[in-house]
């Protein structure tokens, strides 16, 4: 016998609470026990969710680093990708994982808020139920955690995906030396920046403890370090990025010292 559907055990769950009310502890439990194996049911298994995080950040991965997509935004050579592969390959594996454990969690969690609002409905009846239940309007209630759960799952992979990003563009960075950054907010009429990403948008960012100021061939001039505001990607839904810079010649004239000034005049 096929099993009923999620939709199907709320439909039977209000309509049995509709006629005979709370009247018991185990008609209760009962009808928790079902929604959650039907709730369960309706959300995809883990092998579904662990199979589409590697599909999609396993994508991602191939584009900027397997085709090296990621050396046009670096302007670095190829070789160095090639040293810093392990490290990156490392990165992939534990994005996926802390994806995966995420979005488990946002599933538990869907489930637990059902029951609750099915648990503080059905408490409410009186013993002998109740002819003035808004069936359909309740029903759309309770369902209403486990019918946004594809929706969260997919900001979800969304937001892990810029992640994933922002982490193997500091990886590169780091490995490379690069000496500053340039805050780029992200454009689009279908994106909610948040105000203080925007002004930071263009600024630069020293990198802390930089070959170049170490070397005192550059110097803050008034700009901050990277480590002295949440990084791009960090926060939730955040799709910002940096473009890393390299070399004292991509730096702001009043960035460069004397020393830098006589360095590059050679």
């Amino acid at each position: 016998m096929k099993p009923r559907t999620f939709n199907q055990v709320v439909l039977s769950a209000i309509a049995d609470l509709s006629e005979y009310g709370f009247d018991s502890l185990h008609r209760l439990e009962r009808w928790q026990r079902e929604l959650t194996y039907a709730a369960e049911r309706q959300a995809k298994s883990d092998m579904a969710v662990d199979e589409r995080l590697k599909e999609h950040l396993g994508r991602i991965y191939a584009q900027q680093i397997t085709k090296g997509g990621i050396l046009k935004r670096h302007k670095i050579e190829a070789w160095t990708l090639e040293k810093v592969k392990p490290s990156l390959r490392k990165e992939l594996d534990r994005r996926i994982m802390a994806s995966a454990q995420l979005i488990k969690l946002n599933r538990q969690q869907a489930i637990l808020k059902t029951l609750q609002r099915f648990s503080g409905w059905s408490t409410s009846l009186p013993m002998g139920g109740s002819e003035a239940v808004d069936k359909r309007g309740e029903a759309e209630n309770i369902k209403k955690s486990i019918k946004q759960l594809p929706y969260i799952e997919r900001r979800c992979i969304l937001d892990q995906s810029a992640k994933l990003k922002a982490s193997l563009d500091s990886i590169i960075a780091t490995d490379n030396g690069a000496i500053a950054a340039i805050w780029h907010s992200r454009h689009s009429a279908n994106y909610d920046n948040r105000p203080e990403h925007l002004k930071r948008d263009g600024k630069l960012y020293f990198v802390r403890d930089n070959w170049a100021i170490s070397k005192g061939l550059a110097k803050l001039a008034g700009h901050e370090y990277t480590d002295q505001i949440t990084q791009p990607g960090e926060e939730v839904y955040c799709s910002c990025s940096y473009v890393y810079l390299y070399n004292l010649r991509s730096l702001p004239d009043e960035c460069i010292t004397i020393a830098g000034r006589e360095i590059l005049a050679k």
